[in-house]
């Protein structure tokens, strides 16, 4: 009885003192270490894109090549507060991370009660994909924290109809759609459902005129992106893979990854889809049910059709929008399992195992795809032999992402191979290198020369050194005698 007496004590605590636990727990998992390595190729985006040292404008104008623009300017405006750094970056996104956790809190309380928002956020703490979303300086946490937020304050519309609510949804919706380019799912997802609604559940004149507004409002906050997606939907590649079957299975392992909370999860959704079935067996089944349901559903099927149709668009990483739901529906099959001994074993195992990946075995903050970009520039900023840094001549494939490390070290700026005056460069030079950044441009030509420039370099240099980094080679080469 002692194990099932301590689960039930747990949540007799006060639930803001329990969220207050998670918030502090998840804090320290996001922030530990948490510029221990280089920031990779996607981070470089981001940062070279918000540069605090550039304008707003320039900001929206790099937005145009990436995603819609809220994300930039709030790592531009935070970059200038706090200053440039590979932690104050990271420390931006893992903020948006620990306030997904809250968020989440509420949306469960909404949908259901305290117990199944705490189980939702717990989840949400230890889970390996949001705990690395949130250490990497990109959109998917603030995507993750504002999906949660739309669906709050959409369900609120629809129970509540309150004027505050409906200013709150447009508000987290307009955010939300200018942020990626997966909201305009989320966006469909809502209409559909609330069509749905409308039908099936509670139809007053209340619910319609404001839900058409602040819809509207919301959807006319993108009108600026307008031309922008024009342009985006006549591209015909993209370098997203085609859709292959069981990639409902392979997305289940990238947000979890890790067997025993899979497992467990399994068995909580299985709970989860037994308790929606009896609902509408017993004609019990809510609209929270219904937005649950829709938003998964929605949120995968859209892109799935047009990935297949039309353009791959269609990564694990982009579906962050369904994240939340995903979690919410373990957490409904958590309070709907009855059997309180093995619903405590299954929590303490997941806590142990989840630990045990997010410390020892495949911690988030030395990621496996780790490059050293920054090891690159310090080598050249501390090692150069004797010459002087401003004799320092180094040319690369990737030159405009090598910019952040080079420019911290003080280093003249790597000239781009294929827009520089490589043959007039050389006349004057007595050294040159070359990086080779090998994980992004494996279908550069030998030695990642272009033909007409190894014809030089065969001629007049010799290969005099080669160092070897994280996916990255660098090549001094010599004048000839």
């Amino acid at each position: 009885m002692m194990p099932i007496t301590l689960f039930q004590k747990t949540f007799e605590i006060k639930p803001g003192v329990l969220l207050l636990l998670l918030v502090l727990v998840g804090a320290f998992i996001r922030f530990f270490q948490l510029d221990y390595s280089s920031l990779w190729l996607d981070e470089l985006y981001s940062m070279l894109g918000s540069d605090p040292n550039t304008t707003f404008a320039d900001v929206y104008e790099y937005s145009k090549h990436d995603q819609p623009p809220l994300f930039f300017f709030l790592l531009h405006g935070w970059l200038k507060l706090v200053g440039n750094s590979d932690f104050s970056g990271r420390a931006l996104t893992s903020i948006f991370g620990v306030f997904g956790i809250v968020a989440i809190y509420f949306l469960g309380k909404e949908i259901k009660n305290e117990k199944l928002g705490l189980f939702a956020a717990f989840i949400t703490t230890i889970n390996y994909f949001h705990t690395g979303i949130s250490k990497e300086i990109r959109f998917y946490p603030l995507v993750f924290l504002l999906v949660i937020l739309s669906y709050l304050f959409y369900l609120r519309c629809i129970k509540k109809s309150t004027i505050i609510d409906f200013v709150c949804f447009y508000l987290s919706t307009a955010l939300l759609l200018n942020t990626h380019y997966y909201a305009m799912v989320v966006f469909a997802s809502q209409i559909i459902l609330f069509i749905f609604v409308l039908i099936f559940f509670k139809r007053n004149a209340k619910l319609i005129i404001g839900g058409l507004i602040s819809g509207g409002l919301a959807g006319l906050s993108l009108l600026h992106w307008l031309p922008i997606i024009q342009h985006d939907l006549q591209i015909t590649q993209f370098h997203v893979e085609p859709v292959k079957p069981g990639i409902i299975f392979d997305f289940a392992w990238s947000y979890i990854k890790e067997p025993v909370s899979l497992a467990v999860y399994s068995v909580c959704i299985f709970f989860a889809g037994k308790g929606f079935y009896s609902s509408v067996k017993e004609k019990r089944f809510k609209v929270e049910h219904l937005v649950v349901l829709g938003w998964i559903f929605f949120g995968f099927i859209i892109p799935l059709l047009y990935s297949i149709l039309k353009l791959p668009l269609l990564t694990y990483k982009y579906n962050t929008i369904t994240v939340p739901a995903f979690f919410l529906l373990i957490a409904y099959g958590f309070v709907h399992f009855n059997y309180e001994k093995i619903r405590l074993y299954s929590i303490v195992a997941v806590i142990i195992s989840s630990f045990i990946i997010l410390f020892i075995a495949r911690p988030p903050h030395k990621p496996r795809r780790a490059e050293d970009w920054r090891e690159v520039a310090a080598y050249f900023g501390n090692k150069h032999g004797n010459k002087s840094k401003e004799d320092l001549i180094v040319f690369s494939q990737l030159a405009w992402f090598h910019y952040y490390y080079f420019r911290k070290n003080d280093l003249p700026l790597p000239l781009d191979q294929n827009t520089a005056d490589f043959s007039g460069i050389l006349k004057n030079a007595d050294e040159i290198w070359l990086l080779m950044n090998n994980r992004y441009t494996g279908g550069w030509p030998v030695n990642g020369f272009l033909p007409a420039q190894k014809e030089i370099i065969d001629k007049e240099f010799m290969l005099l050194d080669s160092i070897a980094f994280k996916q990255t080679q660098a090549l001094l080469y010599k004048r000839k005698k």
